[in-house]
């Protein structure tokens, strides 16, 4: 006999199913607010565990906390077949003006690009929304959605950690490009398009400093939106590529600065000092992402002149990092060598390029000691072939640079008795090369 007492069915009562119209004006509404938050929106698909049962907010399914916002599964492709509805076979009133079609479109594209982030003919319309509106000296002159509420918007798409894929979307980092290429990185007020121009290291006043100042400020920032969505995604290529772009378009590299250009404030050579340092710490945090140690090396070859300062220190650092994962204790239990290996042999001129960021003969010699100090701790020697494992024009160009050297010059007794086999420093830079080369690809 079945239990009719009343706690046997209270136990499976269940909200009614969402209307998807009301759940489509709820995530337009937060997606598309009518003030925009300081802070990029953040989404999150929830599992059916974490959908409440019970609830008297209105906004049911979606759970929204501030500038959070959780979303079923289903309940977004229930908002997606709406939205391509909008997007695709809307047909506006007869009374309805221009902009109420195009920005109902626009928040339809959105919903669209949250559920597929490589959705091209939505993110085509925001980029088509934005250049009516900046061309056009009518009515639509000023777009109601504004330019510093899309840049929020595409930061939270690219810097949701509950969006699957859209931190690594190729659509939405070209998205994103787009905007700065079109209306920059300066101070973008609301119903505002105007153009931040970029002082590059010219004028001491008061009023350039404090514009480069602002410049770096949102420079950082774009590098810590990127930082953010390459801990979601390791090896983000698309994240890091947009790096590149920031720091090019926004503070293209200079030649040897003059006397003049020395004294003058604001200096962008300080500036990338101070980005390569930061980076150089977030890289040891990530010791396996080659896109991260890759954008490292980007830093220290296009931008020579400014970082010089700190190639050598950074270098070090490296080598010192990697004699730790070296030791024995640490052999089995940390990975990631190979892709520090790869960049210590890069920058120190062992690339296809055979250029390396140390200029410094003596600073370079020093540096290669160290990793042989790795290898010696590692009980191996640099092997007497040192052209093993590279290539046959390779093994011609490392013996054509001995045999014009002519002459061996040996160093001091000790470092002779410390590492035998070591001949002449243009025959051990082939060598450390060698083995380092060997330690990237994980032969060793």
């Amino acid at each position: 006999m079945s239990d009719t007492s009343p706690s046997a069915f209270t136990t499976h009562i269940s909200l009614p199913p969402p209307i998807p119209q009301q759940t489509y004006t709820h995530l337009t509404s937060f997606l598309h607010p009518s003030n925009p938050t300081p802070l990029p929106p953040q989404l999150e698909i929830l599992p059916p565990a974490l959908i409440p049962t019970t609830t008297t907010d209105p906004t049911w399914p979606l759970l929204i906390f501030r500038q959070n916002l959780g979303i079923p599964k289903k309940t977004l492709i229930q908002a997606v077949v709406a939205a391509r509805q909008i997007f695709f076979h809307f047909s506006p009133p007869i009374n309805s003006s221009p902009e109420t079609l195009r920005r109902r479109k626009l928040e339809a594209a959105t919903i669209l690009l949250v559920f597929d982030s490589e959705h091209l003919t939505a993110a085509n319309y925001h980029r088509e929304y934005f250049s009516i509106g900046h061309h056009e000296s009518s009515s639509l002159c000023v777009p109601e959605w504004s330019v510093e509420a899309e840049f929020m918007l595409v930061e939270g798409l690219l810097t949701s950690p509950g969006l699957d894929k859209h931190s690594k979307s190729p659509t939405l980092w070209s998205l994103r490009r787009w905007l700065v290429e079109k209306f920059g990185l300066g101070e973008l007020r609301r119903s505002s398009v105007e153009v931040f121009e970029v002082p590059v290291g010219r004028g001491v006043g008061g009023d350039g400093k404090r514009k480069h100042e602002e410049l770096m400020e949102r420079v950082q920032h774009e590098l810590g939106m990127v930082r953010t969505a390459g801990d979601i995604h390791a090896r983000n290529y698309h994240a890091w590529q947009y790096a590149r772009f920031i720091l090019t378009h926004l503070m293209p590299p200079q030649p040897t600065p003059s006397m003049a250009d020395q004294t003058s404030i604001p200096n962008n050579s300080t500036s990338i000092l101070t980005i390569a340092e930061d980076h150089f710490d977030h890289s040891l945090r990530h010791p396996t992402d080659t896109s991260i140690w890759s954008f490292l090396l980007f830093l220290l070859t296009t931008y020579h002149t400014s970082t010089l300062p700190c190639a050598i220190a950074i270098l070090s650092r490296t080598i010192s990092a990697l004699s730790e994962l070296e030791r024995p204790h640490h052999r089995d239990s940390v990975s990631g060598g190979e892709t520090m290996w790869n960049f210590v042999r890069i920058a120190l001129g062992g690339g296809e390029t055979r250029e390396g960021v140390v200029q410094l003969p003596v600073a370079r010699k020093g540096l290669l000691k160290m990793v042989e100090v790795v290898a010696v701790q590692r009980g191996e020697q640099l092997r007497d072939e040192e052209s093993e494992g590279i290539s046959a024009q390779e093994r011609e160009e490392i013996m054509g640079i001995i045999n014009e050297q002519g002459q061996r010059r040996s160093d001091s007794p000790s470092l002779a008795s410390e590492v035998p086999g070591y001949l002449s420093e243009k025959r051990f830079a082939w060598r450390a090369w060698a083995w380092i080369k060997r330690r990237g690809e994980g032969e060793l």
